[in-house]
């Protein structure tokens, strides 16, 4: 009844303005659009119609299913279905692709009972945090409606496959993939403008005596098959309302919560609210999908049935909070060869997960014309990406907003706005060959709390700071990263900073990072610092970075805050100067009104002017316990420090590790703030040594392990140190070596454990280090059991038992060796360290005794496993164990 009475009204509403009618008053939409008047209704009769509109009016755009009874079965509709708007394949105006364009004036015409497929998407530019017409960002967006200052009431409505799904042709503009809304954008934002000139139709012609609706009322549409890289279906910016999407239907829902994620209905910065109330769909029940360069987007997503792209799997996430792991198998998945959107936008609760870095690669193949990054994370928690190279990202218009290989950014244009808080985590990352305005490689705006770990950031470039990273506003940590051979504004130009990394009004934590051969056209060849909030380096190492001017290695500016800068090596940096001769300061460091704490560090081989480190103001800069290699009296607090050469092993290939005789060993202090306690305590030897490569001596090599049934042998490769004393070969039943623990000493390089130092049919745990002057560190750890067997009858096991395998670590193969008491079915599987079976050893009826399989390192398929930690497993009957062991190669 409440449809019915909506329909007469509506119908009564409509009798009293002109009806045109298409194709019988006009053979196309738009001629029909053109005539009409404000409050008209242009009624379109079945069939399909190729056309790109625009719609200025606020009139009705309607099929004849408007005078139809739409009741709960209105999706079925023949009015409804068979009246298509299909945008053309290659548009009239290449800036125009959506099937309707409703903008201007704040009109809120009514769009009802139509089909929309086919829609390529409209150029828009959006004007970004750095203000300039220059860097303003580009994107396709409204696959099938464009809403620009407008707002239309959609409903009954039918909107499938507009976006562009399918592989693209690299720089042909009428298949770029959607960037923003699939089905439907909506923009609202003075900083947003159409991607032209147009002398009929400004830009920003709102009437601003009108007050715009709080309310854009989306209800009771169909969506099915929209893509897009962000805002599958729909896509809002600058609208601080609520976006009513209720009682439509959407490809997947969360059945839980009965809403869509927000990878299917985007905000930009969160602004707009969406209503969805009694949506409806299909039910999305797992939480685990895979992608393959071999999978098709029809599939269900997965192992053996998995998409083509990954956008299809954000269209699965849940909004329970619950995680969806989206696993990438081996491929190679760009626009060109699988039809991938870019950038990758990840909502929360998500972890992208490739098979390995070096062989699952997303490359956005973005170029001048096309721009686009690889991935991109705006507001999101629980977010994960692991194991992928990340190329191809070209984003210089984005501003700080881009980020050429990985953008993690609040998405505001208030550069000195709040800071949000994220969780998220990279790792095991190849970021190369990428390019954007700041952050070439990975590009921090405005967010704290993230982990950049296992990560390599090689050959991106930016035109403006950061060649490989660029941190603005916020607080990272960075930890066993190599940033390598990155560049920023390859001319000689002010402002073009940090080579390698720039941190602006942020802070956070360096670790176990690599910053060499980096380059910058300004100062900070490898590290720029300004107005840092709180750094902290540790075990750091910049050399052999080039800048024009200041800090080759490393430039601090206006750090109010303390730099904390601990075994860190600065070397071989080289301050170039520019076509003219102008040099700056501070071929290894140089800090200007900065304040900072440097221990345990080395300077050396720094060239250009001579001034290998060089401080300009400054509450305090304290320098100890570090060597330079000539005096440096710019310290407020000498104390400790040294002055010669470090005599690194090789420092003309890289290697900066200290030879056995360095004055560095030993040299430097583990009390960092005199407090009568050790800050540092990971150290080997006496005292930390200078530098960010603590000097060790080495374990013995070429371990090996031999069991029979009565002894277990260990041999080794005798030391290479000519103070060798003795070894001391270390045994345990406790593999993390905690407690009881027993030692053999000798000055052999074999030892033979008999019954005498072994119990029967328990595992032990041998280990191997050697004596000098100083103990070295431990060799990997060995496993083994001797078995007590009756050679006068058939002993039969009395329980159910698992064994370590032998050899473990192994390559290629080893032993699994298990008893069983009875006859029984049996299943051995191998699994990896994400639970999934790489193969099935045993699985059939056995005899009792004690068996033995081999495992050669291959998967179901007889494909080589990849090095690393797995797991076997034995099931037999109610009995089942598991057991790890350890692979090299």
């Amino acid at each position: 009844m409440k449809h019915l009475l909506k329909s007469v009204l509506f119908f009564s509403a409509i009798m009293y303005a002109t009806l045109i009618n298409v194709p019988q008053d006009y053979s196309t939409i738009q001629d029909g659009i053109n005539a009409a008047q404000e409050g008209d209704t242009v009624l379109i009769a079945q069939g399909v119609y190729n056309e790109n509109l625009i719609l200025e009016k606020e009139i009705v755009l309607a099929s004849n299913a408007l005078f139809d009874n739409l009741n709960s079965a209105w999706i079925s509709n023949d009015n409804i279905s068979q009246t298509i708007i299909s945008a053309p394949d290659i548009p009239i105006n290449s800036k125009y692709g959506s099937c309707l364009v409703v903008r201007n004036n704040n009109i809120e015409p009514t769009i009802y009972g139509l089909t929309f497929s086919n829609g390529l998407g409209t150029s828009m530019r959006s004007v970004d945090c750095v203000n300039t017409p220059d860097n303003s960002s580009k994107m396709k967006a409204g696959g099938a409606i464009l809403i620009f200052q407008a707002y239309p009431k959609i409903h009954y409505n039918r909107f499938v496959d507009n976006g562009f799904n399918g592989p693209q042709i690299g720089g042909n503009t009428n298949t770029n993939a959607i960037n923003d809304g699939g089905a439907i954008a909506l923009y609202d934002d003075e900083d947003i403008e159409f991607d032209e000139d147009r002398s009929s139709v400004n830009n920003h012609s709102n009437n601003d005596n009108r007050d715009r609706p709080t309310v854009v009322s989306l209800q009771n549409n169909y969506f099915s098959g929209n893509s897009s890289s962000n805002g599958e279906n729909i896509y809002t910016v600058g609208y601080n309302g609520t976006i009513d999407v209720s009682n439509s239907h959407f490809d997947n829902i969360d059945c839980t919560t009965n809403e869509v994620s927000e990878f299917i209905l985007t905000s930009y910065n969160e602004d707009a609210d969406y209503v969805q109330d009694n949506i409806f769909g299909l039910c999305i029940e797992d939480n685990t999908f895979y992608v393959s360069v071999d999978g098709n987007d029809s599939n269900t997503g997965s192992e053996s049935d998995p998409f083509l792209t990954i956008n299809k799997a954000l269209g699965r996430v849940k909004t329970t909070g619950e995680t969806t792991i989206v696993r990438v198998l081996e491929g190679y998945y760009s626009p060109s060869t699988t039809g991938e959107k870019f950038p990758v936008t990840l909502p929360d609760n998500v972890h992208l997960v490739g098979d390995n870095s070096e062989n699952t690669i997303l490359d956005a193949e973005g170029t001048f014309v096309d721009q686009r990054g690889v991935i991109r994370i705006e507001h999101s928690q629980n977010v994960l990406v692991a194991n992928f190279t990340i190329t191809g990202g070209f984003d210089e218009e984005s501003g700080c907003h881009g980020g050429g290989g990985i953008s993690l950014i609040v998405p505001d244009n208030d550069p000195m706005g709040d800071i949000e808080t994220t969780d998220a985590i990279f790792e095991n990352l190849i970021i190369e060959d990428n390019y954007g305005y700041v952050g070439g490689g990975i590009n921090i705006y405005k967010v704290q709390g993230a982990t950049f770990q296992e990560i390599e950031v090689r050959n991106n470039k930016s035109a403006y700071q950061g060649g490989g990273v660029f941190l603005q506003k916020g607080i990272a940590t960075f930890k066993k990263m190599v940033i390598n051979q990155n560049e920023n504004g390859v001319s000689a130009a002010p402002g073009r900073q940090g080579g390698g990394m720039m941190f602006a009004f942020s802070g956070g934590v360096l670790e176990d990072i690599i910053i060499d051969e980096n380059r910058t056209g300004d100062s900070g060849g490898g590290l720029w610092v300004n107005n840092g909030i709180g750094l902290s380096l540790n075990r750091v190492t910049i050399s052999d970075n080039i800048s024009t001017y200041n800090g080759a290695g490393m430039v601090l500016m206006q750090c109010d805050a303390p730099t904390q800068i601990i075994n860190t090596t600065i070397a071989n940096n080289f301050l170039a100067g520019d076509a003219n001769g102008n040099f700056g300061q501070g071929d290894g460091l140089w800090a200007m009104f900065s304040s900072a704490n440097i221990t345990n560090s080395i300077f050396n081989g720094n060239s250009g002017t001579g001034n290998e480190v060089v401080r300009m103001g400054g509450d305090y800069f304290n320098l100890q316990y570090s060597l330079t290699q000539s005096e440096v009296d710019y310290s407020d607090n000498s104390i400790g420090n040294l002055v010669g050469d470090p005599l690194f092993i090789d420092a003309e290939n890289g290697n900066y590790s200290l030879q056995e005789s360095s004055l560095c060993i030993d040299s430097g202090i583990a009390d960092l703030n005199s407090d009568g306690n050790q800050d540092i305590d990971d150290y080997f030897g006496l005292a930390p040594d200078m530098g960010s490569h603590e000097w060790v001596l080495q374990s013995v090599s070429n371990v090996a392990i031999y069991v029979s049934s009565s002894s277990i042998t260990l041999t080794w490769d005798p030391h290479p140190n000519p103070a060798l004393q003795y070894y001391s070969v270390e045994y345990s039943t406790d593999p993390e070596f905690e407690n009881d623990v027993l030692s053999q000493y000798g000055t052999d390089t074999y030892i033979v454990f008999d019954e005498n130092l072994l119990q029967y049919d328990i595992e032990y745990f041998f280990r191997i280090t050697a004596f000098t002057n100083v103990w070295s560190l431990y060799s990997d750890v060995y496993s083994g059991s001797i078995e007590f067997l009756d050679l006068n009858k058939e002993q039969l096991p009395l329980i159910f038992s698992l064994k370590q395998n032998y050899p473990n670590p192994f390559n290629p193969t080893t032993n699994i060796t298990y008893s069983i008491p009875s006859d029984n079915h049996v299943e051995v599987n191998i699994y990896n360290v994400m639970g999934e079976k790489v193969k099935t050893l045993a699985n059939g009826f056995q005899t009792s005794g004690i068996k033995t399989v081999k495992w050669d390192a291959t998967n179901e398929y007889g494909e080589p496993v990849s090095a690393g930690l797995y797991a076997y497993k034995i099931q037999a009957g109610s009995f089942n164990q598991t057991k790890k062991m350890l692979l090299l190669k």
